[in-house]
């Protein structure tokens, strides 16, 4: 389980990981509790977590206005082509009101 911050809430998400990507968790070099840290060691705040990867999709070539947003979308695209239901595409993204993942 996962604990997060969604619109001022916590929020706990339940993420099942694929044994691959578990492979490479196993693999990090660093004993942090987040994956992804500062040079210094330390988590990244929401907003400099949003400027990183706008910045990330700007050096990458991607269209403009890209945020964070657009990857929790595309995952719960991906989760309903899967064939994931609504109730477990929401207990993955955090989502808590069935009518935005039934858009």
């Amino acid at each position: 389980m996962i604990n997060t911050k969604k619109s001022q809430q916590l929020v706990e998400l339940n993420i099942p990981i694929h044994p691959d990507f578990r492979a490479v968790l196993d693999g990090i070099g660093h004993d942090h509790e987040r994956l992804i840290i500062t040079q210094y060691g330390e988590a990244r705040s929401e907003k400099a977590f949003a400027n990183w990867m706008i910045d990330a999709a700007k050096a990458a070539g991607l269209p403009p206005h890209r945020s964070p947003h657009w990857l929790r979308k595309a995952a719960c695209r991906r989760l309903a082509e899967a064939g994931c239901s609504a109730l477990e595409i929401m207990s993955i993204t955090g989502h808590g009101n069935i009518k935005e993942i039934e858009t």
